[in-house]
């Protein structure tokens, strides 16, 4: 019967340790990826750039980041600039996302060696000219091999008169053509170039 007692107490100190150093663990491994906030470089001349988000794509809101998580095939994420220029001399832009960063939601769950750069579809225009990208991914039209040093287009040549200013309009999307292997992955694009020479 003391045999018998011993045990359990034993048992009960046993399980209560193993609770305390899993849960030790579990806040040791997991940690939140911070992905930061999309940085926005204007070179070259005074200019001032705001990003803006939307869910719908008509009413837009100030934000400080371009971060895809937690998204399933189909979502729309929805993006403007509003560039203007505050220089004293017309000039024209060209202007780039750059600096893609992959992360995972959750690092205790799914893990896969895919990016979302070869899930997500980029789609841009302006409200100067004619450019635009269409519905390509991300992947397909970087600019350089670094995804950390990469860069996309998403404007060219647009016209910033003085005082006044235009807006690119870009969506990121999540390609139908996706699977499982692409959940639980976020990306950040960590700067806007706003590369401005004048006319």
């Amino acid at each position: 019967m003391k045999n018998r007692m011993l045990m359990s107490i034993l048992a009960l100190v046993s399980a209560a340790l193993l609770l305390v150093f899993a849960t030790f663990a579990w806040l040791t491994v997991s940690q939140e990826v911070n992905l930061g906030p999309t940085t926005i470089n204007v070179l070259d001349i005074d200019a001032s750039a705001i990003l803006e988000y939307s869910t719908d794509g008509i009413d837009y809101l100030p934000v400080d980041q371009i971060l895809i998580q937690n998204a399933v095939p189909g979502d729309i994420f929805y993006y403007r600039l509003i560039v203007k220029n505050t220089g004293g001399i017309d000039v024209s832009t060209n202007i780039f996302l750059s600096s893609f960063i992959d992360g995972v939601v959750n690092p205790l769950g799914y893990l896969s060696s895919n990016s979302l750069l070869d899930g997500v579809l980029l789609t841009a225009s302006n409200t100067d000219n004619s450019f635009v990208v269409n519905s390509s991914l991300l992947r397909n039209i970087l600019i350089g091999s670094d995804q950390s040093t990469a860069r996309i287009m998403i404007a060219s040549n647009v016209t910033l008169i003085v005082d006044e200013e235009q807006t690119i309009y870009f969506t990121v999307s999540i390609s139908n053509a996706i699977g499982n292997d692409f959940r639980n992955l976020a990306l950040s694009i960590a700067q806007i170039q706003v590369q401005l020479a004048q006319e």
